[in-house]
């Protein structure tokens, strides 16, 4: 599992086509750089992805921001988007929910060492609902997290084209973070596709297995960065 961040306005706007002899199209762009959401994802070697969990940067939920999404995506707010103890277990719940691990097959789930991923209560909840937590080594997301490897690229140039398409049906509308789950489910379900599970896992040597897929070389950018300074 991991977290990636969409704003309300597209990182990259995509090029429009305007009819012949009209030199230009008239198209509003926010000047701001727009609100960023969270959503976090996770995704198994064989092609499943439990639904999108999204966490806004706003005092009280409003279940309003995931209207209409079929996925049966789910909500938390913090104060800075970012995931807290609370919020990673109501996620772990969530996970629960579509992962379905038992004894008899229990679930093992590769992340990041978040501090809200190694807590107590994460650790105990995790124990108890047969969830098995395997932290990637640090500053090694780039390379060793699948959906940072294969997934979120393509999801976000899905997410950024569906905004763009929503701004030109809406004209004088605003797109804004109620408008963020709908534009999100459209690009996860391209982005979502059992060849690009598979490739992600691969690349990464989780599945199928390969400890040599890397070498030293290819983590040596953050061992200079690790170091201290004189």
């Amino acid at each position: 599992m991991d977290e990636t961040g969409v704003q309300t306005v597209p990182n990259i706007l995509p090029k429009h086509v305007a009819p012949k002899g009209k030199k230009e199209v008239a198209k509003a762009v926010a000047a701001e750089q727009g609100q960023t959401v969270s959503a976090v994802c996770a995704v198994s070697p064989i092609g499943y992805f439990v639904p999108p969990f999204f966490i806004y940067a706003r005092k009280r939920e409003d279940r309003l921001l995931i209207k209409g999404d079929p996925l049966g995506c789910e909500m938390a707010v913090t104060d800075k988007r970012y995931k807290n103890t609370p919020t990673f277990i109501k996620w772990l719940n969530h996970f629960k929910k579509y992962a379905k691990p038992s004894d008899s097959n229990p679930i093992l789930l590769i992340l990041d060492n978040h501090v809200s991923h190694t807590s107590r209560e994460a650790v105990t909840f995790a124990k108890s609902n047969n969830i098995h937590l395997l932290t990637l080594p640090p500053h090694s997301s780039h390379k060793t997290q699948p959906l940072d490897r294969c997934i979120f690229r393509p999801l976000k140039a899905y997410y950024d084209v569906a905004v763009d398409s929503w701004d030109v049906s809406h004209p004088g509308e605003t797109f804004s973070v109620y408008n963020v789950a709908e534009s999100f489910k459209i690009a996860f379900e391209k982005a979502s596709s059992v060849e690009n599970a598979a490739e992600a896992f691969k690349t990464t040597g989780i599945f199928p297995f390969d400890a040599n897929i890397f070498s030293d070389a290819d983590f040596l950018p953050s061992k200079v960065t690790d170091q201290s300074p004189g």
